[in-house]
């Protein structure tokens, strides 16, 4: 019986670990983490944060809990969360020049000197992505920076750099990359690398090489496929408010719906709202047109009644929408959806006295207790301080 016991709680206590998600951050100083990173053959990785970060807060609930993130470091990695403002953090904030937060230094424990560095809110793919550059001395911030300074161009390097500062979120520096590239390879886009950074950086449609895209488009279809280039082209003229510029394009997926949303932007402009109503609802009802992309731009539409005065008929019609997109959106775990609806059926209540009497004061007047303002933002972010 002790045996079966013993060996049940074995099993337990492995289920437990294995359940374990996300990075494994370690409760110590940033020297015990290097002394631990030395004993274990890896590097340190540090996420710099404050209290009222909302990325940093965004990035530590949604991307270092996944468990695909947990088993991609973890093995690599000895992890540490350093608060930029308080305690060891503000002396390693000014050491290391960090700037702006969430920030992101991967370490060399023997050295303490940083191998690569970046920041920001990312997906977990692209968190990931800034973590395998360093681990190779080849992607890493601390060769691209100065590599880049002593003058190499070649095109491979260019490519890896770009590559880089987009991952640093730097665009400064990754625009001036790109005009360089540009003048060492021309405008072929026929070119790999020239291709595969026009694909994934340039989206202005002014840009010459956006307007030869357009003019080559069989060509690019052939070399890239067409579902790539269609998408190339939905991205640079979705928030082209030019209709007849749209419109003389050849067809690609999406352009049907640029051109619905243009026509429904200029009729609630014009105030025709019972016309507006019906371009909405048949935007809704469109089986050829991707419903999370609709139900985003007529969420952003109607919260404009948020904030700014607007025509009663048009207030109530936004009410309807929102409401549909409480109801019908796939994501269930969408908080800001059932937000939305609840905020602006509160708001109604309160600018309407006559039927204060249906409601509790909570309502109509700031609750007494906890909070008195109807927010998303979370309870664990402070107040941004002062300077």
């Amino acid at each position: 019986m002790k045996r079966i016991i013993v060996s049940f709680l074995i099993a337990l206590c492995s289920l437990m670990v294995s359940a374990q998600n996300g990075i494994n951050f370690e409760h110590t100083s940033f020297n015990e983490a290097c002394e631990l990173a030395k004993q274990q053959n890896k590097l340190v990785f540090i996420d710099v944060y404050t209290q009222w970060c909302g990325p940093c807060l965004l990035m530590a609930d949604e991307v270092f809990s996944l468990d695909k993130v947990g088993q991609a470091i973890n093995g690599k990695f000895v992890s540490l969360k350093i608060d930029a403002e308080h305690g060891e953090g503000i002396s390693f904030a000014k050491k290391y020049r960090v700037q702006s937060f969430p920030a992101y230094y991967f370490i060399d424990p023997e050295t303490k000197e940083v191998l690569h560095r970046s920041g920001g809110r990312h997906d977990a793919d692209k968190f990931l992505k800034i973590a395998a550059c360093s681990m190779n001395p080849k992607l890493r911030s601390s060769y691209l920076y100065p590599e880049y300074e002593k003058g190499n161009r070649d095109p491979e390097f260019m490519f890896d750099y770009i590559n880089g500062m987009d991952l640093s979120y730097d665009k400064k520096n990754q625009t001036k990359a790109i005009d360089e590239l540009l003048k060492i390879k021309g405008d072929d886009l026929s070119d790999k690398i020239l291709g595969e950074v026009f694909f994934n950086y340039i989206s202005d449609r002014d840009h010459p090489l956006f307007k030869k895209f357009v003019t080559e488009r069989a060509k690019m279809e052939k070399q890239y496929g067409k579902e790539r280039v269609e998408k190339k082209l939905y991205k640079g003229y979705r928030w082209c408010r030019d209709t007849q510029r749209v419109s003389d394009l050849e067809d690609f997926k999406g352009k049907d719906y640029i051109l619905a949303y243009h026509k429904l932007k200029s009729t609630i402009d014009k105030k025709d709202y019972e016309t507006a109503d019906k371009l909405v609802m048949d935007m809704f009802t469109n089986p050829s047109f991707d419903q999370k992309t609709v139900m985003t731009d007529i969420k952003f539409t109607a919260k404009s009644t948020f904030y700014k005065e607007v025509d009663k008929e048009w207030e109530k019609k936004c009410i309807k929408y929102l409401q549909y997109i409480a109801y019908n959106a796939r994501d269930r775990n969408e908080g800001e959806n059932h937000f939305n609806y609840a905020y602006i059926l509160e708001k109604i209540i309160k600018e309407n006295p006559e039927i204060h009497e249906y409601f509790p004061e909570s309502i109509t007047q700031e609750p007494e207790t906890g909070k008195t303002k109807y927010s998303l933002r979370s309870p664990n972010l402070k107040k941004k301080p002062q300077r």
